[in-house]
């Protein structure tokens, strides 16, 4: 009962923490600081940190992170709402006992790193992919119980600060979700 609890505890709270940073970053309050560089460890610390989530969910977590990245101005907090954010909803709408794929590169010599998070349920129609970026919006076939709908509009935000872009697309195996970010390096 009291892992239940501390699960529910820390769900709210994430929900709470997206609704302040959305609000105050609507109000153009500073909140991230780029002072990191490193963004594979980052990502590696949230997604061991979060790991559990996924697997009590049932699915695994298909894992693929360069270790040999160019670096990448950004805010810690930041990225863990980004991250986060993608993973909860790849965990909501993938196809249940399926896996979520986690993958971080620099594909683009090194001008770009993506990373990308991709599950193998419903998917979001192309109609609505733009919809789903505001505010409060949902999909039509999303939970309406689960979620506040100010996860794809944070992750676009917080990506925005970082001078970098989220990108919806249809998986290669042609359905489900593949959402990128794409955070520009560091120049030299």
């Amino acid at each position: 009962y009291h892992l239940v609890l501390l699960r529910e505890a820390e769900r709210l709270s994430h929900m709470i923490n997206s609704v302040l940073d959305f609000s105050r970053l609507s109000q153009g309050m500073d909140i991230y600081r780029m002072n990191e560089s490193d963004l594979y460890q980052t990502v590696k610390d949230i997604i061991e940190s979060y790991r559990w989530q996924i697997e009590e969910s049932g699915m695994s977590a298909e894992i693929v992170l360069d270790p040999a990245l160019p670096p990448v101005a950004h805010d810690r907090d930041g990225v863990t709402q980004i991250v986060i954010n993608l993973v909860d909803n790849a965990v909501k709408y993938g196809a249940a006992g399926g896996a979520i794929e986690i993958s971080l590169a620099a594909p683009h010599h090194n001008q770009w790193v993506e990373l990308c998070v991709t599950d193998h349920g419903p998917g979001i129609p192309m109609d609505e992919r733009e919809q789903v970026r505001k505010p409060f919006a949902r999909g039509k076939s999303a939970d309406p119980v689960s979620g506040s709908g100010l996860g794809l509009a944070l992750v676009e935000e917080i990506a925005r600060i970082h001078h970098a872009v989220l990108e919806l697309d249809t998986p290669e195996s042609g359905s489900g979700l593949k959402a990128t970010i794409r955070f520009p390096a560091m120049r030299a």
